[in-house]
């Protein structure tokens, strides 16, 4: 399958119709969520913490675009190497291990050492920008993981194929959190995709025609399912994010209240994925979600998708 075919069954799966009742993403019943003080507080690399902070690690040497003409020349930009772009461009920041996972979901038989390669590759030639978190409070910390997002010449190479580009502006400008967001939302999408058919749109900003200053959200992802279709938010323990949080959720409702007048194609009610930071986390969250709200909403964690994805959606 190439990552153009992979890629292009959004719309299709976004049509399908179906009565079913609300299951996990994988199609499994949803756990019950026991809304108790919990003294599970564990978290994944993804969650928040003291002083995190970020920098955007640059190539040694700059890369000309007369050298750039001459590697394309000279093949480096290949089967492997496009994929990878097309992974990092649909993904905006995403790890190499879930480049891995996601090439491996589309077909690709290649080696996480051979995709490390090719990712250094690129990045020493500004295909790709790699991000690393570091503490503000210890600085000689250091996450074990790297984040990428597309580089200057990625982005050159996706347009002479006709593709957009999406643009990530200032990485040093970007929200810490934000990146550990979309991490967290891939591993979410990942861990469901290698279990069932399924595709995605990130950052996807979902409004009324004519109306969107007041029916307006942009979700970490739309997910799309053979039978649901799941709106993706991910909640980190910055600052303010109770308000944050009850500020969407109500906007979530007038979006999900009117999504068959959305910009998008929906001929199903979306379900609400709320993807907490650990087991004591999602439970908070619950106990701050009003009453009132309409639409059905399921809770999962982070480490519970590492585990198991099959017992990892809960309901309270």
């Amino acid at each position: 399958m190439t990552m153009t075919n992979f890629f292009s069954t959004f719309n299709q799966l976004a049509n399908h119709t179906s009565n079913c009742s609300v299951l996990s993403p994988v199609g499994e019943p949803l756990r019950k969520m026991s809304l108790a003080t919990s003294d599970d507080d564990k978290k994944s690399p993804f969650s928040i913490y003291p002083g995190d902070t970020h920098k955007l690690i640059l190539p040694q040497k700059r890369t000309s675009v007369d050298e750039v003409d001459f590697l394309l020349s000279i093949n480096f930009i290949g089967d492997v190497e496009k994929a990878i772009l097309a992974v990092v461009n649909k993904m905006y920041f995403v790890t190499s291990l879930q480049i891995y996972q996601m090439l491996k979901i589309a077909g690709f038989d290649v080696e996480h050492k051979r995709i490390q390669f090719v990712i250094k590759k690129l990045k020493n030639k500004s295909f790709l920008k790699q991000i690393e978190f570091f503490s503000n409070v210890n600085y000689d910390s250091k996450s074990s993981f790297k984040a990428y997002t597309l580089g200057y010449h990625g982005m050159g190479v996706l347009r002479a194929n006709g593709e957009i580009a999406r643009l990530q502006g200032y990485i040093s400008e970007q929200p810490t959190e934000n990146i550990k967001k979309t991490l967290a939302t891939n591993q979410l999408m990942i861990s469901v995709m290698q279990e069932t058919e399924a595709t995605f749109e990130s950052l996807l900003c979902l409004f009324e025609e004519g109306n969107s200053k007041e029916v307006i959200i942009r979700p970490r992802a739309v997910f799309q399912s053979k039978e649901n279709t799941y709106l993706i938010e991910c909640v980190r323990s910055e600052a303010n994010w109770k308000e944050d949080l009850l500020e969407r959720i109500d906007r979530y409702q007038k979006v999900i209240d009117r999504y068959a007048f959305l910009n998008i194609s929906l001929e199903r009610k979306p379900i609400l994925i709320i993807l907490a930071e650990s087991y004591r986390h999602m439970a908070l969250i619950r106990r701050l979600i009003p009453n009132t709200v309409s639409f059905n909403i399921i809770y999962s964690y982070d480490l519970a998708l590492f585990d198991d994805v099959r017992s990892a959606f809960f309901v309270s």
